[in-house]
């Protein structure tokens, strides 16, 4: 189950697609680049006051970026 998947497929720009995300999918699939680090950073600081440094993102798979956007909760 991911727990961020409205949120996730905004960072991922994919709202106009119709996609199946799943917790094992590699964020590679989906074109995680520097504008979509850019937006999950935004969205941190926005949502939850977080100032996040972009180093210490280390996200591979769809679960890992929904369990790091979860751990500001």
């Amino acid at each position: 189950m991911i727990n961020n998947q409205d949120i996730i497929i905004e960072i991922l720009n994919l709202e106009d697609e119709n996609v199946n995300l799943s917790r094992d999918h590699s964020i590679e699939e989906y074109n995680f680049d520097s504008l979509a680090m850019v937006i999950l950073i935004t969205h941190i600081s926005d949502e939850f006051n977080v100032e996040c440094d972009p180093d210490s993102i280390k996200v591979n798979t769809i679960g890992e970026l929904d369990d790091f956007i979860s751990s500001f909760k």
